[in-house]
């Protein structure tokens, strides 16, 4: 995630599930919000997040969720 932070710093949206290899996301969040400080940082999950990792991002978004549904959360999303 951090590479690819790195190759596209104009992103507007970082959609992460929460398990990813070498660990999980929230452990980046903090670099993922210093090189890209204008991108929403999303969370997709089947996990239970405790209060302190939910509020490290913008939204969560829990799985399973259709592609339908992704879409429309992503469209909603005001620029920003």
């Amino acid at each position: 995630a951090l590479v690819l932070a790195r190759c596209y710093p104009d992103a507007h949206l970082v959609l992460l599930d929460r398990s990813m290899p070498g660990g999980p996301a929230d452990k980046i969040v903090p670099d993922l919000r210093r090189l890209l400080p204008k991108a929403r940082v999303v969370f997709f999950t089947g996990q239970d997040l405790t209060p302190e990792e939910a509020a490290q991002v913008d939204a969560v978004l829990l799985k399973p969720m259709s592609a339908h549904d992704l879409l429309a959360f992503v469209a909603s999303l005001e620029p920003g």
